[in-house]
């Protein structure tokens, strides 16, 4: 569950705040370090509140999130092309809210959830 659980944000959140696929993030300027940068707060979560995830899986998804010709996309992102509501709170607001319980920083984490909550609220206004 706790892998599951990184791709999922890592996927969702790079996507979502980018505004583009893994590789047109990959090919950017500094896109590649964003990247990794939000998989390491995450898997730095997951390891304090859960169980950190395998070597094996932590260099597959290193090279899934930063593939530069990858068209994969997440469907919190697909749904947010769509203008539906998604899964803020359920993927990215739950890392956020155990990261500072657990007394740790997320900064590009905090960035991603305000920018999906921003969306949200467009939605119900």
């Amino acid at each position: 569950m706790w892998e599951k659980w990184i791709m999922l944000a890592g996927l969702g959140g790079i996507n979502c705040l980018m505004r583009g696929t893994i590789g047109e993030v990959a090919q950017a300027p500094r896109g590649t370090e964003f990247a990794l940068a939000v998989l390491e707060e995450i898997v730095a979560v997951v390891g304090a509140v859960g169980v950190p995830p395998s070597p094996a899986f932590g260099a597959a998804v290193k090279g899934m999130l930063t593939a530069a010709g990858s068209s994969q996309t997440s469907s919190m992102y697909r749904d947010l092309l769509r203008g539906v509501r998604i899964e803020a709170d359920q993927i990215i607001g739950d890392l956020v809210g155990r990261a500072r319980a657990a007394g740790m920083e997320t900064p590009l984490l905090g960035a991603i959830y305000t920018h999906l909550c921003v969306y949200q609220r467009r939605l119900t206004s």
